[in-house]
């Protein structure tokens, strides 16, 4: 029986609009496990924001965190782990000479979390329970290379700081869609990145590939797959021109329907 590797994005993805998963949801990976295929959640989240889910679903392979940042197994070490960070130095520059254009900003590392202030959205996401919390200006405060810097900022601001974050190569800038917050990255570190990563470590080829996801950050990531689907009703107009559809949304087991039918 061909082994698979299914990589599924969270939000928008495997969690409803609630934010749970579904009772179908968890009974069609739990089997897909059990079959031998690894499932792998890959998100832009922290672990920390992951692991319910992760346990809740009774996983054992490895994770995608920060978009790609970090990938590692928090079971069996059956992958080793991968770290690509941000530079503190980068990222205190540019926060100094845009710092009029940044309404609020959160970088972590592993134990702690930089920011100027709370922002609720943010903290659905990025929980603060737990971590270790340093707040002040972050030109200040950040000593530390983080695995990932998020900024509150206004669209008609957004490519001037797009345009100082990518002085400072590999560094990279998104704007998320639809909501005023946008992230730093390294160029060539996404959720593609991290399943090729993942491919190489255990064996997987394209063709044994299943992938899944919503949003523009996804693209790379179901670009690798042999199987690749964009959410119906996704957010994603790139995804959903580029990818076969699921059969219906992430409010209706999109994926676990879509695996029924592909799998068995």
């Amino acid at each position: 029986m061909t082994r698979h590797l299914i990589a599924i994005d969270v939000d928008g993805t495997l969690l409803n609009e609630g934010g749970h998963l579904s009772a179908l949801t968890k009974h069609v990976l739990r089997h897909r496990q059990s079959l031998g295929d690894v499932i792998v959640l890959a998100s832009g989240r922290p672990w920390r924001s992951l692991r319910a889910f992760y346990e809740e679903l009774g996983l054992t392979g490895p994770v995608v965190c920060y978009n790609g940042a970090l990938v590692f197994s928090p079971i069996d070490n059956c992958c080793h782990p991968l770290e690509k960070r941000l530079s503190a130095a980068a990222l205190r520059s540019v926060v100094d000479s845009k710092s009029s254009l940044i309404e609020s900003m959160m970088c972590e590392t592993p134990e702690t979390i930089y920011l100027d202030k709370e922002e609720p959205f943010l903290t659905r996401y990025f929980p603060l329970d737990h971590q270790k919390i340093i707040k002040g200006p972050l030109d200040q405060i950040l000593k530390e290379d983080p695995f990932t810097a998020l900024f509150k900022v206004k669209d008609e601001n957004s490519d001037f700081l797009h345009q100082a974050l990518e002085k400072y190569p590999p560094m990279r800038f998104r704007h998320w869609r639809g909501v005023p917050y946008a992230e730093a990255y390294c160029d060539g570190v996404d959720k593609g990145s991290a399943i090729r990563y993942i491919m190489q470590q255990l064996g997987f080829q394209k063709d044994e590939v299943i992938a899944f996801g919503d949003s523009d950050n996804d693209y790379e990531m179901l670009s690798l797959a042999g199987n690749a689907f964009a959410m119906e009703g996704g957010r994603s107009p790139l995804l959903l021109h580029a990818f076969p559809h699921t059969k219906k949304g992430n409010d209706y087991d999109g994926v676990a329907l879509t695996l029924l039918d592909l799998l068995g």
